[in-house]
């Protein structure tokens, strides 16, 4: 029996928001447009689109493996990030809207480091990324300032082939990357380092893991208080610094307290706590030393 595209997103939607899916309808048109190759907005002009069998048996794979707790992003395949088209695995975390703030804020600060420079001499500001999973933070800033000396890190190897496929998708080519706990393995220095550790306490990732949820746990369980990665990424950081260069980190909505005393002890200033859309504290900037005028 032939459906069409309507009467489908309406069951699959009803399907999902009875299993508590608070993106029951938007991911329903994910999936089928991901299915039927085209944008949201052709399924919602073209709603009477009639579906061959095959693709109604795609879409309904499609459907029970979200039921079943998987992202979307893992089901297509990509994400959209800063405007591009992240390839995503299982062997990588998703990346969230909120992690566009540490985008964002890094962007600002390199952009003031690279005021009244020539090309020549941007070409020797040295930026690194660590738990650089996808990739999306440490490549989206390489897309927005090509010229600058970008590198990145994880101590996943699955998450640095997925990362370097992405490289290539955005910026054409690989920028240098090194399989590396932290900074351990990562050689020089530099003027800003950015990361998006785990930081979920393992009693809280426990209960994710039993919900079934699919993403890496290695990308998440930052200890039992999930401030583990920070205990040893911030001064770790600190030495891998240039005077006035800057570490920016994301952090869980109730960790900015013991993030910004870690930065102090360790020698920080200019320390600053950047809240996302929602009102929670997300990202804590500090600058090594010296306040940039």
């Amino acid at each position: 029996m032939a459906f069409t595209a309507g009467s489908l997103l309406r069951e699959a939607g009803r399907k999902l928001a009875d299993a508590g899916f608070e993106s029951a309808s938007l991911d329903a048109q994910i999936l089928l447009a991901h299915v039927l190759k085209r944008s949201r907005e052709f399924l919602l002009i073209h709603s009477d689109v009639v579906l061959q069998q095959q693709e109604q048996a795609e879409f309904e794979l499609f459907v029970n493996r979200r039921l079943a707790g998987e992202a979307i992003a893992y089901i297509v395949g990509e994400k959209e990030f800063f405007n591009y088209k992240f390839k995503i695995t299982p062997s990588v975390l998703v990346p969230r809207p909120e992690t566009e703030l540490l985008v964002e804020h890094t962007l600002v600060f390199l952009q003031k480091v690279l005021q009244n420079i020539s090309d020549e001499q941007q070409k020797t500001i040295r930026y690194h990324d660590t738990c650089t999973g996808s990739g999306c933070v440490g490549i989206s800033v390489k897309a927005m300032l090509p010229l600058i000396d970008v590198s990145v890190s994880d101590i996943s190897k699955d998450a640095l082939a997925v990362c370097k496929t992405n490289m290539v998708a955005i910026v054409g080519y690989e920028i240098p990357y090194f399989e590396s706990n932290l900074l351990d393995a990562v050689p020089g220095t530099f003027m800003c380092i950015t990361a998006n550790p785990p930081y979920v306490s393992t009693d809280y990732t426990n209960m994710l893991m039993e919900k079934k949820l699919k993403e890496p746990r290695i990308a998440l369980d930052g200890g039992v208080d999930g401030l583990d990665i920070y205990r040893k990424l911030i001064p770790d950081a600190y030495k891998k610094l240039q005077e006035g260069g800057a570490l920016l980190v994301e952090i869980g909505e109730e960790q900015a307290l013991s993030v910004c005393e870690m930065y102090s002890k360790t020698g920080f200033t200019d320390i600053t706590v950047y809240k996302d859309l929602a009102g929670h504290d997300r990202i804590v900037f500090g600058v090594k030393n010296e306040v940039l005028s």
